[in-house]
Formats: structure tokens, sequence, C-alpha cells
């Protein structure tokens, strides 16, 4: 099964833009969107299977919601994507550690065994998007056969006005790689990344 994770922003001012893509041109998509997201469903999201969506929302701060169910609609219609089943979490905007806390365990329990995650980290708060990252970081420890499979990124350069979408999935891959290190630094973890930057 697959599962698709936005955080749904709230920014006061979301107007759609073509996103150019960065390192992945399955992201490209030829229509204007608010939601980084849409760009990874379009590429991804199955034909005639079941898929999930789960949409994080700050509480409170849900105006863009129904914005962005609206383009997904379109989207699946034009397209002839599968109709996703909608699990929505929605999560305190109060940024103390404790609540943050109950962020991530929420997020995590979202996921489930063997389950294709696709991400996208813009939107939200840092902290948020911070915590989403963690749960990306280590849904594999917790839940058996699920794979992270996509994150991006939607970057907006104020100086160009240009917007793209970066595919990031290898930074998480990398981390693993870095875990490996800590646990047997006789790996030569300096000589290592040096050959991996050389192939990138």
């Amino acid at each position: 099964m697959k599962r698709f994770i936005p955080i749904i922003p709230f920014s006061s001012n979301l107007e759609p833009v073509l996103y150019e893509p960065v390192d992945n041109d399955a992201l490209k998509m030829d229509r204007q969107t608010r939601f980084p997201i849409l760009a990874v469903i379009h590429a991804y999201a199955p034909k005639d299977e079941e898929w999930i969506l789960s949409p994080i929302l700050t509480e409170g701060r849900d105006k863009w919601l129904k914005v962005f169910v609206e383009e997904l609609e379109t989207l699946c219609r034009d397209v002839g994507i599968a109709p996703p089943r909608l699990e929505p979490l929605s999560v305190s905007n109060d940024e103390s550690v404790r609540s943050q806390m109950k962020t991530l365990v929420a997020i995590l329990s979202l996921m489930k065994d063997g389950e294709d995650v696709y991400a996208c980290i813009t939107g939200g708060t840092k902290t948020l998007s911070n915590v989403l990252s963690m749960a990306l970081r280590h849904i594999s420890a917790l839940h058996h056969s699920t794979s992270l499979e996509c994150v991006v990124y939607g970057q907006f350069d104020r100086v160009s006005g240009e917007r793209k979408i970066y595919d990031i999935t290898a930074l998480y891959r990398m981390e693993g790689l870095m875990e490996l290190f800590e646990r047997d630094p006789s790996a030569h973890p300096d000589l290592m990344l040096q050959l991996l930057l050389r192939n990138l």
C-alpha cells in the first residue's frame, strides 16, 4: 500500500505555480499547483489500486485543506488516478517539546508495516517539518518492510521567482549509512563519503 504524507500549509496567501523538478524528472507536472505533494502523487499514485493520503493539519489552521482536496480531486480525475483513502492527522499548534513528541508518535502511528511512504516536508512550522523528517528517518526501524520511497521539498527562490521541487530522498537514506559508520568506525567513513560524493 502506498501512503502519501504532506503538511498542509497555513500561509495567508498561496498562489498556484509551476514547479520545476530537480534530480527527479518523474516529478515533472505540466500544471500549476499550490501543493508540491501533488507532483509526487502525479508521479507515483496508482491508477487502479487503493492508496492512502495522510495530510498533517495544525489545529485551527486548516483553511487550505478544502483547496488541497479540490486540487487533488481535479488531478485524479484528469490523469486517471484512483481516489485515495483519506486519513488526515490533526496536530497541536503548541510547539513545546512535549507537544512535538506527541506529534512524532502520532505520525509514526499513522504508518503501517509493508507500506511505501511518500512525503513532502514543505509547509507548516519548522518544528513540524523537523518532526516529520524525524519520523521518516526511523520508519523502517519501527515498521516491518516499510520503505521510504520519495521525500520532496518545494522551494521558492525569492530572487529569481522560480519554484523548484527537490527530491531529497537520498539524504534520508544517507543517514542509514552514517549510522553504520557509528557502529563500525573501522569502515573508514571519511573515505567512503568521499567515494560517494565522487559518484553523485
